[in-house]
C-alpha cells in the first residue's frame, strides 16, 4: 500500500476521532503510527544493502527489495500485535492514546492487507515465522 493511502487514511480517521474526543494528543499518535508503522519495513530495506542506505525514495519502494530479499520481516505488520495493543487498551481501561494507536495500527495493517494481495495469513507473524519469513512470491509489486 503506498503511502498516501496511508497518510490519507490516518487523516481521515483522525478527523473522526477528533469529533468525539477533541483530542490533539490522541490524533497526533493515530496521524504519527498510521504511517510510521512503516518503520519496521527499514530491516528489509537494510538487508538489500542498498547504494543509499538513507534513500526515501528507495525505502518508499518496499516491493522492490522485499522481493529482491524474499522474505518479509516487517514485526509490526502483524495480526498479533494488534489483538495485543486492543487486549491492553481494554486491560488498561481504555486510554485514549492507546486506543488511537490501535486504531491506527489496525487500519494500516487491515489496508495493506487488502492491498497488497499477499497470501492468507501473511500478516500473522506466526505464520510468517512458521514459513521462515519467505512469503513470495505473493507480494504485490506495486505494494
Amino acid at each position: 500500500m503506498q503511502v498516501k493511502t496511508h497518510v490519507l487514511s490516518s487523516a481521515i480517521l483522525a478527523i473522526v476521532f477528533y469529533y468525539f474526543t477533541q483530542s490533539l494528543t490522541a490524533i497526533a499518535v493515530l496521524l504519527l503510527s498510521g504511517v510510521f508503522i512503516d518503520l519496521d519495513h527499514l530491516l528489509d530495506f537494510w538487508k538489500t544493502r542498498p547504494r543509499n542506505p538513507l534513500s526515501l525514495k528507495e525505502f518508499l519502494h518496499p516491493g522492490n527489495y522485499m522481493h529482491q530479499n524474499r522474505k518479509v520481516f516487517v514485526p509490526f505488520h502483524s495480526y498479533e500485535l494488534i489483538i495485543l495493543l486492543w487486549l491492553l487498551s481494554r486491560e488498561f481501561n481504555w486510554p485514549l492514546i492507546l486506543i488511537a494507536l490501535s486504531s491506527a495500527f489496525t487500519l494500516h495493517l487491515i489496508l495493506d492487507d487488502i492491498g497488497n494481495h499477499l497470501k492468507t495469513f501473511s500478516y500473522f507473524l506466526i505464520y510468517r515465522t512458521f514459513k521462515k519469513f519467505q512469503v513470495f512470491p505473493e507480494i504485490s509489486q506495486e505494494y
